[in-house]
């Protein structure tokens, strides 16, 4: 899993087919067991009191919001300890267990669950791996 990855979420069409949207929020996961989630947050708003009030940022500004360490408990089991979390302190200094699974045999494809407490449930999250233009299939097929 280690690796520079964006959050993606799959939009269906009404013609049925379905797409990878790409999502301004990326997870840095490092060789040394550490991790950083960065957010990028551009948005066309005019009225600040749009922002929700625990994101006191700019309109348009790249920030770290968390980090932490990791350590991988098997091939489908991971846990993050986070140190630190800029736009929720209430997640400072917790830990998270999640499940995850690579969805394509390249590796680059990283389905993820984390259980959240108040609704009692598994929330999965699709990610994808960052990587040089050369390596993107998508890029390549569509030249």
């Amino acid at each position: 899993i280690v690796g520079l990855w964006q959050q993606t979420n799959v939009v269906k069409l009404n013609d049925g087919r379905e797409f990878l949207n790409r999502l301004p929020v990326y997870k840095l996961i490092n060789n040394d067991g550490t991790y950083v989630g960065i957010l990028d947050y551009v948005t066309t708003v005019s009225d600040d009191d749009a922002l929700p009030s625990n994101m006191p940022l700019q309109t348009n500004s790249t920030v770290i919001a968390q980090k932490g360490t990791y350590e991988i408990e098997n091939d489908s089991v991971y846990t993050e300890f986070i140190t630190d979390h800029y736009l929720n302190k209430a997640l400072v200094v917790t830990t998270s267990k999640l499940k995850y699974k690579f969805c394509d045999s390249e590796k680059n494809l990283l389905r993820i669950e984390y259980y959240n407490e108040s609704l009692e449930q598994w929330i999965p999250e699709m990610w994808t791996r960052v990587v040089p233009p050369q390596e993107n299939k998508v890029l390549i097929e569509n030249k």
